[in-house]
């Protein structure tokens, strides 16, 4: 349930206290972060990982998870990125 795998995973405050390594419970959390990012907006790399930062210092690993979970698209150059 990705509720509890949140839960488990997320400090008081919403952040993350670490990324889960075991690849279901990481998928859970990258359920989660994306909804810090809106359906139809193109972001900026940086806008990206400000929305990222937000759950997590490791900004880039969740970026990547995404991108790798088919959740987030960018362009070729990386400079524009947007929800799936």
């Amino acid at each position: 349930d990705d509720h509890k795998v949140v839960r488990n995973f997320s400090l008081p405050d919403g952040r993350l206290k670490e990324i889960p390594l075991q690849d279901k419970k990481f998928a859970a959390i990258l359920r989660h972060v994306l909804q810090a990012i809106e359906p139809g907006r193109r972001y900026t790399e940086k806008e990206i990982n400000l929305a990222l930062a937000r759950y997590h210092a490791d900004f880039a690993t969740l970026r990547r998870g995404l991108i790798d979970a088919h959740m987030l698209e960018r362009e070729n150059n990386g400079a524009v990125y947007w929800r799936k």
